[in-house]
């Protein structure tokens, strides 16, 4: 059985760095500005999910710089040999709650590229997200879509699936 990890080490956050350049080269992420973004003083949250010793995916995210009532979900990969067995699912409902347990929290947001569209649109509705929008695009021209999520709605889904 997979399962989540919480706290990760600065040897796993390396593993995982390297994981994402790997799958999101068109995102590739410096180890020092990856550093700095997990950096306890940014208030990013991160976990990972682990089957049989090798991380199949993670997640993770920060408050905006514009509001700390907003956590902006930065980061969602689940490496392809693990794909299709919930573990997004998963990952995502972990962040969810782990994010709107922080007082402040209202609501989650989160962007992805257009040439994600057909899989996370549907994806990331089926989670509770709404409110899609294209707003601006990459640095390589592409379509950048939005999605959020509020406090209100994700406790009302919440209370509804237990």
């Amino acid at each position: 059985m997979p399962r989540i990890i919480k706290k990760l080490s600065a040897k796993d956050n390396l593993i995982l760095l390297k994981m994402h350049n790997k799958n999101f080269s068109s995102s590739y992420w410096e180890e020092d500005n990856w550093n700095h973004f997990l950096s306890p003083d940014r208030k990013s949250l991160m976990c990972a999910i682990k089957k049989k010793g090798a991380y199949a995916g993670f997640i993770m995210g920060k408050p905006t710089q514009a509001s700390c009532s907003v956590m902006l979900l930065n980061t969602l990969l689940v490496a392809p040999a693990y794909r299709k067995n919930g573990y997004g699912k998963r990952l995502v409902a972990f962040f969810l709650s782990t994010a709107f347990s922080i007082p402040q929290t209202r609501k989650v947001i989160l962007h992805f590229r257009d040439s994600n569209k057909k899989i996370l649109l549907p994806f990331y509705k089926k989670l509770g997200f709404g409110n899609h929008s294209i707003r601006g695009f990459y640095t390589n021209g592409e379509l950048k879509h939005y999605m959020s999520l509020t406090k209100k709605c994700f406790l009302k889904e919440s209370k509804s699936l237990s």
